[in-house]
């Protein structure tokens, strides 16, 4: 039995306990454990204040007449956190047509850019996301250490782009590697099979639930993606303003962070690299691997292989659907 329950704007699927039918939890469920969880990974403190905590627990009785058990998880993913596929949720947590979309780039790319914003998430079933430290010896906050950690790497990136000298980047490059390496360990395979990660798996459930999209093409994205969310919802009572609203809906790249803005160029005038003309800048590049030492070409290469048959699949499914 399953029950829908609203609550401060968040749906939820509801399963009564099995041992007390009395009790009611409404979380995601995991096939393998028998255990209901919320989000993709457990809360750095308190899951809830007391307060708020109560007053879920009084809006569920109110709906359900009984007791209400909410799982110590937070509610739902971050922009950087990557939940992973898992098909054994379709049916019942989530709906049997269940519309994925998601966005590609090239491995190798995803990987360094990963690296250069600190990301601390890999995949993973939900409930199951493990999160990295960037700088395990250190006692900054997690918003402080992300800070330090990006403009560390801005900071190799200038070496690599002013001098050609990229053994500042590599030596941040294998940190990362060694603490967040489950980040980036063939990402998209860990998304698309959490399970086993498998590549045929992950190519069976990439061709059968995923619209996909590339990220060098977010306008054809969009496109592509409305034509298929507005195929899917003729029916709608609200199909007009929605067809509106979606047909307005173009990537925009104008609006830029400061932080991303810095890591696009450089000064040449900066410090270090022998001119004092400030006014000129120059495109901070990402280092070719082939620069790489040897073993960590290797490394990188190795954490790219599965994500690399994925990617070239995605593209062919791409460009395959402008066809038609």
């Amino acid at each position: 039995q399953q029950i829908l329950i609203s609550s401060n704007g968040h749906q939820r699927r509801c399963f009564p306990k099995p041992d007390d039918p009395e009790k009611i939890r409404c979380n995601e469920f995991d096939v393998r454990t028998s255990t209901l969880n919320v989000g993709p990974h457990p809360p750095a403190g308190k899951a809830k204040k007391k307060k708020d905590k109560q007053q879920q627990k009084q809006h569920t009785e109110a709906l359900l007449s009984t007791k209400s058990s909410i799982g110590q998880y937070v509610l739902g993913p971050t922009i950087k956190t990557h939940v992973g596929l898992d098909p054994s949720l379709f049916g019942w947590v989530f709906p049997h047509r269940t519309m994925i979309f998601s966005s590609f780039r090239n491995p190798m790319d995803r990987l360094l850019s990963s690296f250069h914003y600190g990301f601390t998430f890999g995949g993973g079933r939900p409930g199951e996301v493990r999160k990295c430290k960037l700088l395990p010896e250190s006692d900054e906050t997690t918003s402080k250490a992300l800070v330090s950690w990006q403009h560390k790497v801005v900071e190799a990136r200038k070496i690599a782009t002013l001098k050609n000298d990229t053994r500042v980047y590599q030596e941040m490059l294998r940190e990362y590697l060694k603490n967040c390496r489950h980040v980036v360990d063939n990402a998209y395979v860990q998304f698309l099979d959490p399970n086993s990660f498998d590549v045929d798996v992950a190519l069976y459930n990439l061709e059968r639930y995923v619209i996909v999209g590339l990220q060098e093409d977010m306008n054809g994205t969009l496109d592509r993606w409305r034509d298929v969310a507005l195929g899917g919802c003729v029916d709608h009572p609200k199909f007009p303003e929605m067809k509106k609203m979606l047909a307005q809906r173009k990537a925009s790249f104008e609006k830029v962070s400061v932080f991303r803005e810095s890591v696009r160029e450089v000064g040449v005038g900066d410090e270090g690299s022998g001119s004092n003309d400030g006014n000129v800048t120059v495109e901070l590049i990402s280092p070719d691997v082939e620069q790489f030492d040897r073993d960590l070409q290797q490394l990188v290469r190795e954490l790219t292989a599965g994500d690399e048959v994925i990617y070239q699949r995605v593209v062919d499914m791409f460009y395959g659907s402008q066809k038609h």
